[in-house]
């Protein structure tokens, strides 16, 4: 490994990573070839919240090493990078990744204790219980003829009496009924009109036009809607009449 990377220093190179992790082996890479690690703006201000050795910079070229997100590594982006310039992308996992070009190379690779490993650890801690962090629990099984059955009782959790008592009440609590809304409406719309009546007055605006009055309904409640009273107080002689304008023929036709 040690002298591929030598005769490849010509050529950059992509380690993909997450957000955390692999941060040593960066750090060895770095003092063992004598370059810069390559990262992305924000990448380097949390390398130094977590005051990792200065070996990081987001400057474009100063290295030959280049740390990007595991998820940009693939078949299209490898070929858009080496058409600016020779690269190859190196995948340091331990899951199951598929090569998708030839410039990329997967290393089996983990920051994490082997499976013997962590045998041995749960073997010497007799802990009384195990959590996993992930969903699969098929390897629990190689794990408890290691755990103490002693202070079992610890693992019980203890709930707080308001606690116990406020999760009572949501359980009894009914649940909210939302309403339909009907969309039928079974009340009249529009403007009902009575027999029309003759209107005294004229429209200072069409001066050959007769305006016949309509008779508005009384309302309920002793007063106008806003739009019914701005139609009246177009023509206060007719008061709380509504008007219809019928024009007449022209003679000149």
């Amino acid at each position: 490994g040690h002298l591929a990377f030598e005769m490849l220093t010509g050529i950059c190179h992509l380690l993909g990573t997450y957000s955390l992790g692999k941060e040593s082996l960066l750090v060895k890479l770095a003092q063992e070839f004598h370059t810069w690690i390559v990262v992305s703006p924000q990448k380097l201000e949390l390398m130094q919240l977590l005051e990792i050795e200065d070996v990081f910079t987001s400057e474009e070229g100063a290295g030959w090493i280049h740390a990007v997100d595991f998820s940009e590594i693939c078949k299209e982006t490898i070929t858009n990078w080496n058409q600016s310039h020779p690269t190859i992308a190196i995948l340091p996992t331990s899951r199951p990744v598929k090569s998708r070009h030839p410039n990329m190379h997967v290393v089996p690779y983990s920051d994490h204790s082997s499976f013997q490993e962590l045998l041995e650890f749960v073997a010497w801690l007799k802990p009384c219980s195990i959590i996993p962090v992930v969903k699969n629990e098929a390897c629990q099984v190689y794990f408890q003829q290691y755990l103490s059955s002693e202070n079992n009782s610890l693992l019980e959790s203890k709930v707080p009496e308001s606690v116990k008592q406020v999760m009572q009440n949501k359980k009894k609590e009914k649940p909210i009924k939302l309403l339909k809304l009907s969309t039928s409406h079974h009340a009249p719309r529009g403007v009902c009109f009575d027999s029309p009546e003759k209107c005294t007055g004229h429209n200072e605006y069409y001066p050959e036009t007769e305006i016949s009055e309509q008779c508005c309904p009384e309302p309920t409640n002793g007063t106008l809607p806003d739009s019914r009273q701005e139609q009246c107080a177009q023509f206060p002689q007719c008061e709380k009449k509504q008007e219809e304008i019928i024009l007449e023929p022209s003679n000149s036709e």
